[in-house]
């Protein structure tokens, strides 16, 4: 068993200065099976990097294989691990990699350039030890006549992460792949989105570069699951006219509504007696006239994104595209559908298969993201421990959580147990009212947030509190700390609601060392009751 995507071999020497900790893995060994178990550490090549995973995805794909251990036509023969959805830190580069990192380095210093001018953009700069990064979690042949036309994604020699017969997958402590299949996350993109790049990145494969979409165009998207409810963020986020959602669950198109369709239809279902064909000709005619589009000409379907793979939703979107309109085949269903191709010839319709993510297509996802275009956070629905990936894979498949709460997303992640203290100042300094401080290393790995990002974001909301005891804090932990500043009951509960990236928070005695594990909801109480304390014993 390993958790890497295996390639050729290669000559060099690899750097030995990492010290790797235990590799826990979760193992599919069958339909409905699984296991924790210790692997293997990958071993990089000179030209791979090792990523200590901290966010993983659970699929649709994971879901089929852990249910019936079979997805599609690949069977799961053998031991497995799962996930292929990531997101993580670099902790080891290889000979060649860190070589490159150093001679860019080296150039910045020669040219009297700023140690952050030589990056240049987050795509083409170096790769460095603790940079946040999402991973592509397939590696092809580069040599193929597909790879070397820029269609790698179909390469015949692609190994992917827990697909068969590959065994390794991501829902593991360390990842290894090829330097060129990770790519950096701005600090405005933190690591469940950067997970999230995989799924969107389908999206962006989907929309914009095997259908092409320019802005101003009509799109229809046929399911709206997580890649139908991700492609219609992407469309809108490249300038959609109208985006137009089709499912069969009322639920599901409420929400595509408020996250990213301008115009939603729910499927009617098949009259007694009445024939596909003619079911997909009423449908489609009732589609059009309940969102005011034409059958043809301007303000027309200009292309269709098929999320489904169902039949009935196939055919029913060959008859609502305009005459040489693009439709998109990403969804998975039945192996062999029937098509109306006789309205496919005579208006041309181009019929396109959308295969994982090719070239470009993550830059423009994590690009969609870092700038606003594209909102992950609605998406995601759930989180679990690692320990806890049954229980994710299980709500996934169900649909629903216990409390009856529709699954979107879910994730399996990484989290540690760092320490937090409290810290009283002189009122000379600070005012009246009781400050709480947190590390902000802690805090980073409670939520899985870079530092920077959590100093850059919060530091003017709490600045806005208590702008003087800011400055004095901020110079005596010089940006080591994060420091929490309640000055009301009311702005203790500002905080806990506006702070939704605060789930955990733990308060004791002065310089003493509490695990964090409490809610943040769960210490509210005590948040109101110390601020409460400190004002009646100024106003004493």
């Amino acid at each position: 068993m390993t958790t890497s995507l295996p390639l050729s071999n290669h000559s060099g020497s690899v750097p030995a200065d990492f010290k790797p900790k235990d590799n826990p893995a979760f193992i599919l060994h069958g339909a409905l099976q699984t296991s924790f178990e210790e692997v293997p550490v990958p071993q990089v090549g000179p030209d791979e990097v090792l990523v200590e995973i901290k966010k993983t995805g659970i699929c649709g794909s994971d879901v089929h294989f852990y249910n019936t251990g079979r997805m599609g036509l690949a069977t799961c023969s053998e031991s497995m691990c799962l996930g292929h959805e990531s997101a993580g830190v670099i902790v080891q580069l290889g000979s060649n990699v860190a070589q490159q990192t150093a001679r860019a380095g080296e150039i910045a210093a020669a040219r009297g350039l700023a140690e952050e001018s030589n990056k240049g953009t987050l795509a083409n700069r170096p790769l460095t030890i603790g940079d946040k990064v999402a991973l592509e979690p397939g590696v092809t042949c580069r040599m193929c006549v597909d790879c070397r036309r820029g269609q790698y994604q179909i390469c015949e020699h692609m190994v992917f992460a827990a697909y068969p017969p590959f065994k390794g997958g991501t829902l593991s402590r360390y990842f290894k792949l090829p330097a060129d299949l990770v790519y950096p996350l701005p600090d405005s993109v933190d690591l469940a989105y950067g997970a999230m790049m995989e799924p969107l990145s389908v999206a962006t494969h989907a929309v914009a570069n095997v259908g092409g979409m320019r802005t101003g165009w009509n799109v229809l998207i046929t399911g709206a699951g997580p890649v139908g409810l991700l492609a219609m963020a992407v469309a809108k986020g490249m300038g959609a006219a109208k985006v137009v959602a089709i499912d069969i669950n009322e639920e599901r198109l409420k929400f595509a509504k408020e996250y990213a369709a301008t115009d939603t239809f729910m499927s009617p279902p098949i009259k007694p007696g009445e024939k596909l064909a003619d079911w997909s000709v009423r449908t489609a005619a009732e589609l059009l006239q309940s969102c005011s589009i034409p059958e043809r000409g301007p303000g027309s379907i200009d292309l269709v994104v098929d999320a489904t793979g169902a039949e009935a939703c196939i055919h029913m979107a060959l008859n609502a595209i305009r005459p040489g309109g693009v439709y998109v085949q990403v969804g998975f269903g039945p192996p062999d559908v029937s098509i109306p191709m006789f309205r496919v010839i005579t208006n041309e319709i181009q019929i396109r298969g959308a295969w994982r993510y090719g070239s470009g297509d993550y830059p423009l996802a994590i690009d969609l993201v870092a700038r606003g275009q594209v909102n992950l956070e609605p998406l995601l629905t759930h989180t679990f421990k690692f320990k806890d990936a049954l229980e994710a894979f299980e709500i996934t498949k169900a649909g629903k959580d216990k409390n009856g709460k529709g699954v979107i997303k879910s994730f399996a992640n990484w989290v540690k147990s760092p320490a937090a203290k409290q810290y009283f100042f002189s009122t000379h300094f600070w005012g009246p009212f009781a400050n709480w401080g947190l590390p902000l290393a802690a805090l980073a790995d409670i939520v899985n947030k870079d530092e920077e990002t959590i100093s850059g974001v919060m530091s003017p909301t709490l600045a806005a509190y208590s702008m003087i005891f800011m400055r004095f804090a901020w110079r005596v932990q010089p940006r080591n700390y994060l420091l929490l500043a309640c000055h009301t009951t009311n702005a203790a509960a500002q905080l806990a609601q506006e702070g939704r990236w605060l789930n955990y928070w733990y308060f004791g005695g002065r310089e003493k060392k509490h695990p964090v594990g409490a809610r943040m909801e769960d210490a509210k109480d005590k948040v109101e009751e110390k601020v409460k304390d400190g004002v009646e014993k100024v106003k004493a």
